[in-house]
């Protein structure tokens, strides 16, 4: 606000000079200088309002109205399957029963799939070449 004021102050001493020169470099003109003087100053004026108005309120960052229309991000979702996979694992880990009735028909699945994707064998039928496999 300060410098505020002091540009106003420097711009209105150099109007008022420009005023005095004029005064004496045309005295006949007296009202005309005082008019163009007396605008000058309005206009310094109305700038400094304008300014000051300026760094007193603060930026418009935006529509109050578009900032509460903007969705919030969502969590990504998780898969049930997932879920249900994990609940089951510790419920295998915590007792013999869900293990072998919840988790070991899952973990057969799975050695199933790879046993059969990169070896091309299958579980049932045993032999020696699951047992090097998956052990005993």
């Amino acid at each position: 606000m300060k410098r505020l004021l002091a540009a106003f102050t420097l711009g209105a001493a150099l109007a008022t000079l420009a005023f005095l020169f004029a005064l004496f470099a045309a005295p006949g003109r007296k009202e005309i200088e005082l008019d163009v003087y007396v605008l000058v100053l309005g206009a310094l004026a109305v700038l400094a309002a304008v300014v000051a108005t300026r760094q007193a309120l603060p930026l418009d960052r935006g529509s109050g109205l578009a900032a509460a229309l903007e969705r919030e991000p969502r969590d990504p979702l998780r898969p049930p399957e997932l879920e249900r996979l994990e609940r089951e694992v510790t419920l295998g880990t915590s007792t013999a029963f869900d293990l072998h009735y919840r988790l070991r028909p899952i973990l057969r699945e799975v050695a199933e799939q790879r046993l059969a994707d990169r070896r091309g064998l299958r579980l049932e039928r045993g032999g020696r070449e699951v047992e090097a496999a998956l052990g005993e």
